[in-house]
């Protein structure tokens, strides 16, 4: 199922990005999608963009805490999946690229619900860092000037 997803992948953002790139994307797609799933809360804010860290660090214990709190679907967390590009923006080394995964909140599929993160690359594709979409928009963390896609 990987290697669909992966070739769907490829078709999506081949225009946009060289192989190298998106190996690099993919890798980094799987470690985010593989540290959620699983609840690993130390690999999770790995993946995740420093600013966004550094914005939830900055503004208490509680707020960090809640931010990047994780729980396996054994636990009665969410489970993402089918993640789909939908569009991708470049200027210089900086690469945006937008992401919608399916999130699943229960084993019967019934608590579902679509989740937008963007995928940030600021050394032209060789390191990825993962934003939610509403900290993307939000100019405590990233200024206007830094978002290249408009969501």
């Amino acid at each position: 199922m990987k290697i669909f997803y992966f070739s769907l992948l490829l078709l999506i953002v081949g225009c946009s990005l060289n192989s190298t790139q998106e190996a690099a994307l993919n890798n980094a797609v799987i470690n985010y999608v593989d540290s959620h799933n699983q609840g690993a809360v130390m690999k999770y804010v790995s993946v995740a963009h420093p600013k966004v860290v550094a914005y939830y660090n900055s503004i208490g214990e509680d707020a960090f805490k809640d931010k990047f709190e994780l729980f396996s679907q054994d636990e009665g967390g969410d489970y993402i999946q089918d993640g789909t590009v939908w569009e991708i923006e470049t200027k210089g080394k900086k690469i945006h690229a937008r992401y919608t995964f399916l999130s699943i909140g229960d084993v019967f599929g019934a608590n579902s619900s679509e989740i937008e993160v963007v995928a940030i690359s600021e050394d032209a594709g060789i390191t990825w860092f993962f934003v939610d979409a509403s900290d993307y928009k939000n100019d405590k963390i990233f200024d206007s000037d830094f978002r290249l896609l408009e969501l």
